[in-house]
């Protein structure tokens, strides 16, 4: 009697090890919400240091893309305004995020500030990022980028966000 209990047991917990991993979402090779951030936010630095235009370009949505004045010659502009070579960034490891949910249907919203050290200045900068949206997928990705040189006098992100890029002098 006691030997039939045994394999219940056993059995119920390969089949409870089994469920979990399962649903674990870095076995399936999704990629987590701040896993596309941390990525993104790389890409924009090397982008920077290296003044590559088309990396830069990947990581705004294709809505910032659309919405913004002219994102080509913004990062043109950035360009010009970021100057010297990097020497370190730091950034939050865990941005503010905002999110809404929907059924089945999610958005993530993260706001990340950085701080830039070159061998010239200090830059602040703050990029707005959607991970995910699936109410309006074109949303995904880099929706702002507002830089500055530390010190220099601005208003809250909610006062200052614009599509593409925002650079304060």
């Amino acid at each position: 009697m006691m030997g039939k209990w045994v394999k219940i047991l056993v059995i119920c917990v390969c089949t409870f090890s089994l469920f979990l991993t399962s649903c674990n979402h870095h076995s399936t090779g999704e990629v987590s919400s701040l896993d596309k951030l941390n990525r993104d936010t790389e890409i924009i630095f090397d982008a920077l240091a290296n003044k590559d235009t088309e990396s830069l370009k990947r990581v705004f949505s294709k809505t910032a893309y659309k919405q913004s004045k002219d994102l080509d010659a913004s990062i043109e502009m950035l360009f010009s305004f970021f100057e010297g070579d990097i020497e370190k960034y730091e950034f939050d490891e865990f941005p503010a995020s905002d999110g809404r949910k929907r059924g089945l249907k999610r958005q993530t919203q993260y706001r990340r500030g950085c701080d830039i050290y070159t061998s010239e200045y200090h830059y602040e900068m703050l990029l707005i990022y959607y991970s995910e949206d699936d109410f309006e997928p074109e949303n995904v990705g880099l929706y702002h980028l507002k830089i500055f040189k530390n010190g220099t006098e601005c208003g809250s992100w909610q006062e200052d966000l614009v599509p593409g890029i925002l650079i304060l002098e």
